[in-house]
């Protein structure tokens, strides 16, 4: 089945140039993007909103990507969401 956008995408990122870099380019092709600082707003956020697709930067302070990713998963599992968010790990890191 295709899937067309434009899509919901949230961007949690704990550097402010990655936020704004994604949200430029993804907004130039219609989409809607909502942002994020840190794991633990990315998580409040994606429970108060239905995200087609999620960026979390592994290495964001207060929860992480990985602990983020953890607990919207098991949100979705828990609740009965018939279709996964799509989740990509994003970093800044250069090693």
């Amino acid at each position: 089945v295709p899937v067309q956008g434009p899509f919901k995408i949230l961007v949690a990122a704990s550097d402010a140039g990655q936020r704004v870099m994604l949200k430029a380019m993804l907004s130039r092709d219609k989409h809607t993007v909502d942002i994020a600082e840190n794991g633990a707003e990315a998580v409040k956020l994606s429970g108060k909103t239905t995200y087609q697709i999620i960026f979390l930067d592994g290495f964001m302070p207060i929860l992480n990507g990985w602990e983020a990713c953890r607990e919207i998963r098991k949100r979705d599992v828990d609740s009965g969401v018939a279709t996964a968010t799509v989740i990509f790990g994003i970093t800044g890191a250069s090693t």
